[in-house]
């Protein structure tokens, strides 16, 4: 099955058999597949949705439901009728509306999506792979590294001042000056609102260095939201675990660590000089 046929299967079986499926394209670098979902409905052809998948055919990115909505406001628009094939009559009526067993985790994984829209960066689902792919390399090859959370301070002041766009712009600016700070095989991946999480190679003494150039550089940001306004001032808090960790009854397995960082990133957002603290 190529990516055009896993999306037209999956639209079809989803949304609407009205729908179609246009040119898939390649990204190299990437290594994604995108494929655009079209609807000819209204007398002209429109792009509703762009489905990502990488190399193994695993979505990505799945808009469904941003294709659910777009196809359903262009037929109200357009006063477009469901055709006979998508309402059944008789039995095939009763056999759709027979209830379904649950969908298998394992096709809801395909579903997850691995890509924030907000930052373009990984999501914590991503964030949880890789966490494996470390520990699993810690456990065989011995080596170190540190799982930390970054918090912007007092993003919600800017939320309530400027807007909630203007507070997903400064998130998206943030995890971008992070990126370029991070060494090479180092990640960073949009946990939640204002919150990062950063994968970081090296020792507990190592990864502070690098924390503190993150610092630097998100407090060095000073955006501004319109022309002639003053500069935003941005903060942030990190706060991390080393790993393997110090506590050798500690499990090394992503939930335990993950709950651990979060505890340290607690502890440094209490501490008065809001110093990055690793444990």
């Amino acid at each position: 099955m190529d990516p055009r046929e896993k999306v037209a299967k999956y639209i079809h079986d989803n949304v609407s058999r009205r729908l179609r499926v246009g040119e898939p394209k390649l990204d190299d670098e990437e290594g994604r597949w995108h494929v655009p979902v079209i609807s000819d409905e209204g007398g002209r052809a429109e792009v509703l949705a762009t489905f990502v998948l990488d190399k193994r055919l695993r979505f990505i990115r799945n808009p469904v439901k941003q294709l659910m909505d777009r196809f359903t406001d262009q037929l109200s628009r357009s006063g477009g009728a469901p055709s006979q094939e998508e309402e059944p009559e008789g039995e095939a009526a009763a056999l759709r509306d027979t209830v379904q067993q649950a969908r298998p985790l394992a096709e809801h994984a395909e579903d997850i999506p691995l890509v924030d829209e907000v930052t373009g960066l990984g999501t914590a689902s991503a964030l949880l792979v890789r966490l494996d792919q470390e520990i699993e390399r810690a456990k065989r090859y011995g080596a170190r590294f540190c799982l930390a959370f970054l918090d912007i301070d007092d993003l919600w002041p800017v939320n309530l001042a400027h807007g909630p766009l203007v507070a997903d712009a400064l998130i998206a600016q943030v995890g971008q000056v992070i990126d370029r700070v991070l060494r090479g095989g180092e990640f960073v991946e949009h946990w939640a609102g204002g919150r990062f999480a950063l994968l970081m190679q090296g020792t507990k003494e190592e990864v502070l260095i690098g924390a503190d150039r993150i610092v630097a550089a998100v407090t060095g940001l000073q955006p501004v939201v319109r022309a002639g306004d003053e500069p935003l001032s941005v903060s942030c808090t990190i706060g991390g675990l080393a790993c393997p960790p110090a506590d050798e009854e500690m499990e090394m397995t992503p939930p335990a660590i993950v709950k651990a960082a979060r505890g340290v990133l607690m502890a440094a957002k209490a501490s008065e000089s809001r110093q990055p603290l690793f444990s």
